[in-house]
């Protein structure tokens, strides 16, 4: 997998190199259920992006331009800072966990890394 930014730190050609021996979690993603009604999502967003980053949904970044997405990306980007716990993805019923990759274009969906060196416990559920 590839960094989130390609840096330059203005030493000539060398860039920061991606880690090795990296373990992902498994292959799946937290998205907003569109078979349910999204009209009271935006607290879940908000609670999602004041914890897991959402940079992307910021004005003029890759994922800002599809509403759904937008909900998904916060949704998934809290699932996978808590480890893909399954009750991280609830939202009230309004996420649900798939195995396909939801990522368009530009807008990749990110699995998280495991974290082998501490125990690792979620910091809240989110309403």
């Amino acid at each position: 997998m590839l960094a989130k930014y390609a840096l330059n730190l203005g030493l000539g050609k060398k860039l920061l190199k991606n880690a090795r021996n990296v373990e992902y979690l498994p292959s799946r993603w937290s998205v907003a259920d569109t078979s349910k009604n999204l009209t009271d999502v935006a607290n879940h967003m908000r609670i999602a992006c004041s914890v897991a980053d959402c940079t992307t949904l910021d004005y003029g970044e890759s994922c800002m331009q599809w509403t759904w997405g937008n909900i998904s990306y916060a949704f998934n980007s809290y699932y996978q800072l808590q480890m893909q716990n399954s009750q991280s993805c609830d939202f009230d019923g309004l996420g649900m966990v798939t195995f396909l990759n939801p990522s368009v274009g530009e807008c990749r969906f990110l699995v998280g890394v495991t974290d082998t060196t501490t125990a690792h416990s979620s910091a809240f559920t989110p309403p």
